[in-house]
This record gives structure tokens, sequence and C-alpha cells, in this order.
């Protein structure tokens, strides 16, 4: 058995397009956000395991 290993994985995440029109009433105020968003996200993740 290796005393010694190293794990690694990626994922990769897409978001379609999306429209947005959200209002928010915090504290009295009135807030608002319109508009298109999209994007993506990669993730990398790295393990190091020792065994003694």
């Amino acid at each position: 058995m290796p005393r010694f290993t190293l794990d690694a994985a990626y994922t990769y995440t897409h978001f379609r397009d999306s429209d947005i029109n959200n209002r928010e009433n915090p504290a009295g105020t009135y807030h608002r956000l319109e508009g298109e968003y999209s994007g993506h996200i990669h993730s990398l993740g790295l393990q190091a395991n020792y065994r003694f």
C-alpha cells in the first residue's frame, strides 16, 4: 500500500443565460435588480494524503 497519495478533481459548471427582475424592500428602501446574466465556474480540488 502506498504511503503517499495525491487526488485531483475538476468540475465545470455552466449557467444558462437568464433574465432577472427582482425588487427588495430591506429597511423600508426599494432596491431593484434588473437585467441578464450568464456565467461559468471552473473548480479544481487537490488532496494529498500521507499514511504513517
